[in-house]
């Protein structure tokens, strides 16, 4: 797996292998938003349909944080999910999960997502534990790899708008030209509203 995996193959691939490893009629990966505060399933999701793991995407709570916190960077297990009152019991309605097991993927002191299994016949023990741990901590390397590799182009796209927007402010003509130049480009290039 490297940085250029497409999201979607890595999930399809990682997913499939991992619940035929343990045994779970369900895998996934949830990715964490920073901006809305959010776990968003990666599809797709081994064992369930697109349309059913959408349905998976909750923001987090300040209340859920209190009863299991991803940043301790220590795996769920609940083998009574249905009765569990640390669980978002629609999340769990929703697939009729019997049995979860919750492994947060950190790197650099950062919560990058969650990797969940559910529903293997006669629960998750502490080997299926140590299995997901291992390859949540992997996973995350390979995701905030990505994340910074991303930031690096998105951040080379602006150098070349902000190299071009130089030739073309050297080449114009006026005051007034210049000017216009950079505010129609510093809005259009860079996203603001008013320069």
């Amino acid at each position: 797996w490297s940085l250029l995996t497409e999201p979607e193959a890595f999930s399809r691939l990682a997913t499939a292998r991992l619940a035929g490893l343990i045994g779970a009629a369900i895998c996934g990966i949830a990715i964490y938003d920073r901006e809305t505060r959010s776990m968003i399933p990666s599809l797709p999701v081994f064992g369930l349909d697109d349309e059913l793991a959408r349905g998976f995407r909750y923001t987090v709570e300040p209340h859920h944080k209190s009863l299991w916190s991803f940043a301790s960077g220590r795996a769920y297990v609940s083998n009574h999910p249905r009765s569990d009152p640390r669980l978002i019991q629609g999340l769990v309605q929703l697939c009729d999960l019997q049995t979860i097991v919750l492994v947060p993927m950190l790197a650099e002191g950062q919560v990058l997502g969650v990797i969940a299994a559910a529903n293997k016949p006669g629960g998750f023990g502490d080997n299926d534990v140590q299995l997901l741990s291992t390859f949540a901590g992997a996973a995350g390397a390979i995701l905030r790899g990505r994340q910074v590799f991303e930031a690096q182009r998105r951040h080379a796209a602006r150098l070349e708008r902000l190299s071009a927007l130089a030739g073309e402010m050297a080449a114009a003509r006026g005051r007034a030209k210049l000017v216009d130049l950079a505010t129609t480009r510093i809005q259009s290039d860079l996203g603001f509203t008013r320069v």
